[in-house]
């Protein structure tokens, strides 16, 4: 329950744009002052400077790649218990069955059965890319550093290395 409830706090707290766009909607319909409230709200549509309503189109690509994260996900954590429990538990009964010694993987199978809960919840922080920064955030901010977010891919620091060293002749070093 800790999980959702960072992220939510996180990710749909108030914010400025929200409380630009929804201000006079809210204090009309419910005559509350968006200020003076705690919220949790998600902009779907902004208001332009001659009144009409544009989409934010940034949520659309955001489920979209929040769904390739997912079935990535979905997929890790379909092969993760076959590897930490399925696998090792099927050796163990069906060794002894075939008139093999078991006792030799018997460490092992606890062992890999004992890390099974650890990875499994591993495995949504390392796919889920916004799971990932919101936790490094509240990480960042328990322990009172302030969080940089890291943007660059890899390519642009290659190219990057190439402009700003061209005394190498265009090759970058590692």
């Amino acid at each position: 329950m800790t999980f959702p409830s960072l992220v939510t706090f996180l990710r749909l707290s108030p914010n400025q744009l929200v409380e630009d766009n929804k201000r006079e909607e809210v204090l009309s319909k419910y005559g509350i002052d968006l200020a003076t409230i705690g919220y949790i709200a998600s902009l779907f549509r902004s208001k332009n400077p001659d009144g009409s309503l544009s989409p934010q189109w940034d949520h659309i690509g955001l489920k979209a790649q929040l769904q390739v994260q997912m079935f990535r996900s979905l997929v890790a954590q379909t092969i993760v218990p076959f590897v930490f429990c399925y696998t090792p538990s099927a050796l163990t009964y069906t060794l002894p069955l075939l008139n093999i010694e078991a006792s030799s993987i018997a460490p092992f199978v606890s062992f890999l059965l004992m890390l099974f809960p650890i990875c499994e919840p591993l495995v949504l922080v390392y796919f889920l890319v916004h799971l990932r920064r919101d936790i490094q955030r509240a990480l960042c901010c328990l322990v009172g550093r302030k969080f940089q977010e890291n943007t660059t891919r890899a390519s642009e620091l290659v190219t990057q290395t190439r402009i700003s060293n061209p005394e190498t002749g265009g090759a970058a070093r590692f």
